[in-house]
């Protein structure tokens, strides 16, 4: 078993991490809007097996991964909260920087929707999620982001005691059980539970580079494609711990490595990334409003007439997002504290080195 990080090497790691998370997280969620974006969505379905194929590795293999990774980076990073807070003060704040924000984006979107004529269910849920999906169900996420953050004391005390055991039963659990209305999606706890586990432990990666996950990312890819053969009467590629245990895990360890790789090598490539991270989160927010209307907008400009032309109207949505979400986030600078607050949620506190002793001090 890996031993327990001193204040300093989490401290160390930190920074050392902290470039390569704040690119993962802008990845991450650009690859996500993928996952809503109408158009890319309806070409999965193309009689162009290229372009089949290619929006299904977008959809399925990249865009499905970037919760996995999201989480487990809030894993790594709910020790912030432990080291200065206790229970109620984790749950307040992750309740104004988390729940708040999903609250005013399901108002906003169902007040839109009605304003459209579309029908909006009459229940809690559509705005709250307090037992199931909201309204706009990727915010969702930052519902469930919530409750394990609120666990995350329990599950701090757990991997100090007895690490390898309680990872492997939140990996057995949520592989054959369904933890609703408590998680939505289940999976999280074993990617947020992995995620405190990396910031609490020395954890050595040794053999496993860049090339090596590469390799089997590609094979993961052949697999999901259904290249060369026919992958999907193997049953193992229909159940939960392939998804949970072996998909997502490769999906997330790539895109981690890959930045770090980067920020290494290239550094036009890793200022660009940064310089989109400030407002990353009003792009999660903000993107299934967006990708809605805007993919309306360049359908009625016939910009989706072809399938190629689909195809590149598509892949500009996310820039067509992005360039609205810059809008949105200068319009927000100008807003009262309030209004901030209630839509783009509200920054952590920085880090002093003296809390972290005292957390990795204790027994």
């Amino acid at each position: 078993m890996y031993p327990l990080r001193t204040a300093e090497n989490y401290q160390n790691v930190l920074n050392r991490l902290s470039t390569p998370i704040k690119m993962s997280r802008v990845v991450c969620i650009l690859f996500m809007t993928f996952a809503h974006n109408f158009i890319i969505l309806k070409l999965k379905a193309s009689q162009n097996p290229f372009i089949a194929k290619f929006c299904t590795a977008l959809v399925d293999v990249m865009a499905r991964s970037s919760v996995p990774l999201l989480t487990v980076i809030s894993g790594f990073l709910i020790i912030h909260y432990l080291v200065k807070y206790d229970w109620q003060q984790i749950a307040r704040k992750r309740f104004k920087s988390l729940i708040l924000p999903m609250i005013s984006w399901n108002l906003l979107c169902a007040t839109v929707a009605i304003a459209i004529g579309m029908t909006v269910p009459n229940h809690p849920n559509t705005i709250l999620a307090l037992t199931d999906h909201s309204f706009v169900i990727p915010l969702t996420f930052l519902r469930d982001l919530f409750v394990l953050s609120a666990l995350s004391p329990l599950l701090y005390f757990a991997l100090k005691h007895v690490p390898l055991l309680t990872l492997a039963v939140i990996a057995g659990f949520c592989s054959f059980f369904d933890l609703h209305p408590i998680l939505l999606r289940e999976q999280m706890l074993i990617f947020f539970a992995a995620g405190m586990y990396a910031g609490m432990y020395q954890i050595s990666l040794g053999r496993v580079t860049l090339p090596l996950v590469t390799i089997l990312f590609v094979i993961l890819a052949v697999v999901e494609l259904n290249l060369f053969f026919d992958f999907s009467n193997f049953s193992l590629f229909k159940t939960e711990i392939y998804e949970n245990l072996i998909k997502r895990p490769i999906c997330a360890l790539f895109v981690i490595l890959l930045m770090l790789h980067l920020v290494r090598s290239h550094k036009q490539t890793t200022q660009s990334l940064l310089k989109i991270e400030p407002f990353i989160f009003i792009v999660f927010l903000a993107h299934p409003l967006l990708t809605h209307f805007l993919s309306a907008a360049l359908g009625k400009f016939g910009l989706t007439s072809s399938e190629p032309l689909a195809l590149f109207s598509g892949l500009m949505l996310p820039l067509l997002v992005l360039v609205s979400c810059f809008v949105l986030n200068e319009c927000f600078k100008m807003a009262p504290r309030s209004i901030q607050l209630l839509f783009t949620g509200k920054h952590s506190e920085p880090q002093r080195l003296s809390d972290l002793r005292s957390l990795f001090a204790k027994g």
